[in-house]
């Protein structure tokens, strides 16, 4: 075949081809102009959501979280919770206020028992009425002012004299209901936070004293001697590191213990303000 047969086709190829590409033109923009039109199937996005959620409720680990109550320094009774109507005794409401001074035991019931009893200083601080003037457990007297505050405040007497007011037979059943065996702890604006959280374990459980046999139960009729610390007057500094905490075996499992709750709920209130 000659070259001058062959030029027609060539030609007439040519022009086919750039017919079909005008035509993929026209088509993509065509495609372009209405792809808006086109209504978005959320159908399987929805589904997939749903699996994905039920799958994160079943497999999420939910952690159990604590909470601290905290109440207004006016309104203690809201964190104490009311006695119940059958106590034949109304409970004091027992708060630990710490200063640089040591230690202040009150009762926010204002029971005169209680202060002649409880609240005035020990007789290792030298003893005296109940009048705010004095700390009712002052700080230990083997360290100097200039030691930190959280070293040099005396727990072990404080411990004893937790004691002392929980295992008072008066109130020893009272104590023993729901909302009355809270203990309330404020602080100066001064006081470190660790002596606060020291303060609050130091309150939480009965101990058995380090050398003394298992003192049992608490109850009204114990001796109280049995749960002190030291002699029960001047415990040594190291009393509390060498106790134990006084236990018993539990109700759901007899193979393991339970602790002899003191005051195991801690309900802080409001600092005092500087200089007041």
């Amino acid at each position: 075949m000659t070259e001058q047969n062959q030029a027609p086709i060539a030609e007439e190829n040519h022009e086919a081809f750039l017919a079909r590409r005008a035509e993929k033109r026209r088509g993509r923009a065509h495609r372009a102009r209405h792809e808006g039109d086109t209504p978005l199937n959320l159908i399987a996005m929805i589904d997939m959501m749903t699996t994905i959620m039920f799958f994160l409720i079943f497999t999420a680990v939910l952690s159990e979280t604590s909470t601290l109550e905290v109440t207004s320094a006016k309104a203690p009774s809201a964190a104490g919770g009311a006695p119940s109507d059958d106590n034949a005794v109304k409970v004091p409401k027992v708060t630990i206020y710490i200063s640089s001074d040591g230690f202040r035991i009150l009762d926010q019931t204002n029971n005169p028992d209680f202060a002649t009893k409880f609240a005035g200083p020990i007789e290792r601080c030298g003893g005296g009425a109940a009048d705010g003037t004095k700390a009712t457990i002052c700080p230990r007297p083997d360290l100097a002012d200039s030691e930190p505050l959280v070293s040099r405040l005396d727990y072990a007497s404080l411990y004893n004299q937790l004691v002392k007011i929980r295992l008072e037979p008066t109130w020893f059943e009272g104590f023993g209901k729901d909302g009355n065996n809270v203990v309330m702890i404020g602080a100066d604006q001064e006081v470190p936070f660790e002596a606060i959280v020291k303060t609050i374990d130091t309150a939480r459980f009965f101990l058995a004293p380090d050398g003394k046999t298992a003192p049992g139960a608490p109850s009204a009729a114990s001796d109280v001697s049995a749960f002190l610390l030291g002699d029960g007057k001047s415990p040594g500094p190291d009393a509390l590191e060498k106790s134990k905490f006084a236990v018993k075996p539990a109700a759901a499992d007899p193979k393991k213990t339970e602790r002899f709750e003191l005051f195991p709920f801690a309900s802080l209130v409001a600092a005092r303000p500087s200089g007041g």
